[in-house]
């Protein structure tokens, strides 16, 4: 399943792209998001290799997320691995008129359980997911005023 949303942050896309890549940020960004740990790779960089935990529904699920593609300040892939599949992300950003267009792409790969189900929640997956960019960059938009 793909997805594709874009936000438009109030704000130059260095600064929102030096905000979303900046860790200490990351708890803001996702709130659901518990602990992360650097286990492989040259940190914050393609090849980088990152153990999370964040919160799915009522439970908590690690993840084996590596970044594939880092090209600051205009776009940054994982890869991410966990019991629910394998899932692909590209956050891009595009300077328009001092301001930031934030697309996501993102293709969920589910296995077993998770993929039969996936079937019936596509239109509340796509709607949460444009409803957590909308967050994020109002997020983004919050931090950079202080």
């Amino acid at each position: 399943m793909r997805l594709v949303h874009t936000v438009v942050v109030n704000a130059e896309r260095e600064a929102v792209w030096n905000y979303v890549d900046d860790p200490n940020n990351l708890a803001t960004l996702n709130p659901g998001l518990k602990s992360m740990r650097h286990v492989a790779g040259p940190e914050r960089d393609a090849g980088a290799v990152y153990e999370l935990i964040h919160t799915v529904g009522d439970r908590e699920v690690l993840t084996t997320a590596t970044i594939t593609d880092r090209r600051p300040p205009s776009s940054m892939t994982t890869e991410s691995t966990s019991e629910m599949g394998v899932t692909t992300t590209t956050f891009a950003f595009k300077s328009v008129n001092y301001r930031t267009e934030w697309t996501l792409f993102i293709e969920y790969r589910f296995k077993g359980f998770y993929w039969l189900a996936s079937l019936f929640t596509r239109g509340a997956m796509r709607k949460a997911q444009r409803a957590e960019m909308e967050a994020m960059a109002e997020r983004v938009e919050a931090g950079l005023r202080g």
